[in-house]
């Protein structure tokens, strides 16, 4: 599962107190946690995201760490899934 992968990398970056990043994107939505390459920048999202995402979204804070953030990037996944199963 990419989940479990992801989350060993950002657990050795916990560990190491390293700078790290994740995007996110599913469908058309994404989002980014961490220190994201500045001169990358996080790619732009022309769509508007939907209500319940944002809400999951805004429950990871900056210093949640990357575990945490893995986990909420989960979440918002699963509500898409769910979402688009249901449409």
């Amino acid at each position: 599962m990419a989940a479990h992968e992801i989350g060993m990398f950002l657990r050795r970056a916990e560990r190491q107190d390293a700078p790290w990043g994740l995007y996110v994107s599913v469908d058309q939505i994404s989002a980014t946690y961490g220190a994201w390459p500045p001169l990358m920048g996080p790619p732009v999202d022309t769509h508007p995201r939907p209500s319940e995402l944002v809400c999951i979204y805004r429950l990871w804070r900056e210093g949640d760490g990357p575990r945490a953030a893995l986990e909420n990037a989960c979440k918002i996944i699963e509500a898409r899934l769910a979402g688009a199963h249901a449409a």
